[in-house]
């Protein structure tokens, strides 16, 4: 991992791939925030909600700031960068023709479906939250789910029945 210096300047960015960048906050909170920590989830709000800076200027602005803003020091600063890199919340790249500035792309968050799936991140709450707080944030995402699969698109029956004979049935 790269060590980030207070001298060096970034600016901000979010995946491409993404028209805009689409956060769930409540799952922000309750599944990826026990496993980063306060001060990465304090930086990652602080660079989402700093995107729009970078699009009326050009101009790199120096991770000194950052740290004033977020009163972190430069080593947990790096550590917060590190978790957010290590979850698939940020990304970021050097610039090639100026030393010592880098662009800091923002990922939106998975779903709360596709962060229960994903092995990495369930475990890694599994690991630090307790059962019973485990428990209440599967059951306040997942079984307010509906499950499609038990539903067939009406046109693609073949009976031949009244609408009110298929919902009786």
């Amino acid at each position: 991992m790269y060590t980030f210096s207070s001298h060096d300047t970034y600016k901000i960015s979010h995946s491409k791939k993404d028209e805009k960048l689409i956060l769930d906050y409540k799952v922000l909170i309750r599944l990826y925030g026990p496993i980063i920590g306060s001060v990465a989830m304090s930086l990652y709000l602080t660079l989402e909600s700093e995107i729009s800076l970078n699009k009326n200027s050009k101009q790199s602005l120096e991770i000194a700031r950052l740290h004033k803003i977020l009163q972190i020091d430069e080593k947990q600063f790096n550590d917060a960068i590190s978790v957010l890199k290590d979850y698939g919340l940020i990304s970021y790249k050097a610039n090639q023709r100026k030393a010592n500035d880098y662009l800091f792309v923002i990922h939106h968050t998975k779903t709360a479906l596709e962060f229960i799936s994903d092995n990495k991140l369930n475990k890694a709450l599994k690991v630090i939250v307790d059962d019973s707080y485990y428990q209440q944030v599967y059951n306040y995402f997942i079984s307010s789910v509906i499950n499609e699969d038990e539903y067939v698109d009406i046109d693609d029956l073949n009976v031949n029945i009244q609408i009110d004979q298929f919902y009786e049935k």
